[in-house]
């Protein structure tokens, strides 16, 4: 899959699991993600997998009206790329690693202004 697809849907995957936490009428919030949880599905010639994201980080402007998101800005999301692991056991991780060159690309980053 490609980084910058990977990115998107791991943006909006976040911003779903955070979006429940957002309990304001209308102001402008900030707000820095604890927790979330994260999976990448994939199939190869061999077997379908799922790697869990163990490490993402989170941070945002989000304004609110009651639960409803009005607007977000300045959203700045986070993967560190070896925190991907998968339920194939550590030859699939370091796949997935060679995928994404964690050497030089140690982390997944995606930024929304």
């Amino acid at each position: 899959m490609k980084k910058s697809i990977k990115n998107t849907k791991c943006l909006l995957i976040i911003i779903i699991l955070i979006l429940p936490a957002i309990h304001t009428s209308l102001a402008q919030n900030n707000f820095t993600m604890k927790s979330a949880v994260a999976s990448v599905q994939g199939t190869s010639s061999l077997h379908d997998w799922t790697s869990q994201v163990t490490q993402v980080d989170c941070t945002g402007s989000f304004q609110s009206k009651n639960t409803t998101l009005q607007s977000m800005k300045n959203v700045q999301v986070k993967i560190v790329v070896e925190g991907i692991k998968s339920t194939e056991g550590k030859m699939m991780d370091r796949k997935t690693y060679e995928a994404f060159d964690s050497d030089k690309n140690p982390l997944i980053t995606h930024r929304s202004h």
